[in-house]
Order: structure tokens, then sequence, then C-alpha cells
């Protein structure tokens, strides 16, 4: 049985209550015969499930049939929609099922047209909407699964072009910690120049400054041991000179040119070196722009960037003077001294 027992007496009650109506109504034959094929079907039983896929597709057919014999009260045109939906239930189930009821009264109502009371709407679909549709079937089944197919590969294109913004996010950060390495990596190796240069410099400026403190002590030291009155006596060409005292006087004329000559070197090791501090500082703040470099390298003219590149990567520069030989101190101080002792 397809419908449940309440449901079936509801309906049969309805349809022997509506079919006092048609005494003596033009469409007795046409109404009588719906009444008594829908009749039929409601006291049908059999196997609602098609064989071809195995499935009960009654669960829609029986709802629709069941919402046009639930209205109060119970018309004509409730019982021309029940039994049109019923026939086509049976025509759908003929193509699928394992009974085929193409040949049954209610099926021949539309195949076979009779009244003319009858929609043609619903004959075509009788007659020619189901079979297409079931026919076709396997066919729209085949285009829905290559339609299935087709939204997952978009829908996979669609993950691919995130995964792929993704990707270049990642090579973008990526990217960023090798400059920022990169970066780091010659920042640290210009910091560790500095500190070496730091030092250096520090410790020629503690020589420095205890060479000046030398350089300065011979004479302190000759005026407070009174013997200025020797270099005004060496002067004055009457007064006699001793040898001891000449060889006192030559021997601080040479410890002063030494202090002095020593005094100059380191003075013009320790300018250089504050010079290379100032580019290594310059270098240093210069390689915030190593990365941008690079990338400029592949497209720009190389004479754009070489002043770039000594500027970064040249050699540091130093002060290429000779210092002065200590011969040539003794030469200065004599001929100072020469001027002196002339008139």
């Amino acid at each position: 049985m397809y419908f449940s027992t309440g449901f079936r007496d509801n309906c049969l009650a309805s349809i022997r209550a509506l079919s006092g109506s048609f005494e003596g109504s033009a469409r007795f034959d046409y109404l009588s015969k719906l009444a008594d094929q829908m009749i039929w079907f409601l006291n049908k039983e059999g196997d609602v499930s098609r064989t071809a896929d195995g499935s009960d597709f009654f669960g829609d057919h029986r709802r629709k049939i069941e919402h046009a014999f639930s209205y109060v009260p119970f018309s004509i045109e409730n019982l021309e929609e029940g039994h049109f939906l019923s026939a086509k239930y049976l025509r759908e189930l003929s193509y699928g099922g394992s009974s085929d009821y193409n040949s049954s009264d209610m099926v021949l109502f539309y195949l076979f047209p009779e009244f003319k009371e009858i929609d043609y709407k619903k004959v075509d679909q009788i007659r020619f909407g189901i079979p297409i549709t079931a026919i076709l079937h396997p066919q729209t089944d085949r285009l829905n699964r290559i339609h299935a197919i087709f939204q997952k590969v978009e829908e996979w294109e669609i993950s691919l072009s995130q995964w792929g913004v993704r990707v270049k996010e990642s090579e973008d950060r990526y990217q960023g910690v090798i400059d920022a390495t990169n970066y780091l990596g010659l920042g640290n190796a210009f910091d560790k120049m500095l500190k070496e240069k730091r030092t250096e410099r520090d410790g020629l400026r503690k020589n420095l400054t205890w060479i000046a403190l030398a350089t300065l002590f011979v004479p302190i030291l000759f005026l407070f041991l009174g013997t200025t009155s020797f270099i005004q006596n060496f002067l004055d060409e009457k007064v006699t000179i001793t040898i001891s005292s000449i060889s006192i006087f030559t021997f601080s004329i040479a410890l002063e040119a030494l202090l002095l000559y020593y005094f100059r070197i380191v003075y013009g090791q320790w300018i250089i070196a504050k010079n290379h501090m100032l580019q290594l500082y310059l270098r240093h703040e210069m390689c915030a722009f190593v990365n941008e470099y690079a990338n400029s390298a592949k497209d720009m003219d190389r004479t754009t960037l070489a002043k770039f590149e000594n500027l970064v990567f040249s050699e540091l520069s130093a002060d290429l003077n000779t210092p002065p030989s200590v011969y040539d101190a003794v030469d200065s101080i004599a001929k100072v001294i020469s001027s002196l002792k002339k008139p």
C-alpha cells in the first residue's frame, strides 16, 4: 500500500462524497473515470522502488499527492491534480521499476485521451516529458557529474590561486629574511672592523700622549736644573764650552729629535685611524642599500653604479705622505740653531 491507512480512508471518503455531485453533470463520464481510477490507485499495493538504482523515489510523489488531497472542502480541481500526479508516478515507475504501468488505465487516460476536459499540457508531460527524461537520464547524470567535476576543478583553481598568493607572500618574507641576513652579515663585518680600528685609534692616542709628554720633559728638565744659561753661553762665541756640556746638549738634541720624529709618525697613524673609522661608519650606513643595489645592478647601466661600488667596496684610503726621517729632523734643528747664532 502506497499510503497510510488513515490517509487512504480519508481520501476515499472525500472522493465518494464528491462523486455524489457528479449525477446529472455533463462531465459525468470524465469525472467518474477520474474517481474510479483514483480509488484503484489508493487501494493498490506494490513495489515503489526502481530496479535501475534500487532507490525509493515515491517519497516526493507521496508528499505532492497528499498535499492535493489535503484541501477542505475537497473539489474537482483537487481530484484532477491528484489523478495527474498519480499517473505521473506510475509512468516514471514504469521506466525504472520492476513493473510496467504504461498499459494501466490511469496512464492510458493521458496517453490516449478520450475527453476534451483533459489538459493537453498534462498529456504532453505523460506522453513525451517523462520518456525523454528517462531516456536522457544517463546522459544527464553524466553531464551532472562532469559539471560537478568542473566545479571541483574551479575550486581547485581558486585554491591553487590562493596558494600561489601565499607562496608569493612566503617568497617575499623569505627574501626579506635573506636581505636582512645579508645586511646583518655585512654590517657585522663592518662592526668588527670598527671595533678593531677603535682599539687601534685609542692605542695610538695613548702613545701620542706619552710621546708628547716625553718630548716636553727634556726642555722642562733643563729649566728645573738651571741649565738654560748653557744655551746662552753656547750662542755666545766668546764663551768657552766644555766637552761634557757639548755632549749633554748634543744628546738632548738627538733625544728631542727622535721624540719629535716618533710623535710625527704616531700622529700620522692616529689621523689615518680616524679617517678609516669615518669611512667605515659611512660604509656601514650604506649597507642598508645593499639589497636595492643588487636588484638595480641587474637593470641599470654599470657606469651609473660605479661610484656606489667604489664607495662601498673600495679599499680604505690612507695618508700616503712619508714621515720625515731622523736625519731630516736633525738637519732642521741644526739649521734653526745656525740661524740663531748669526748676528
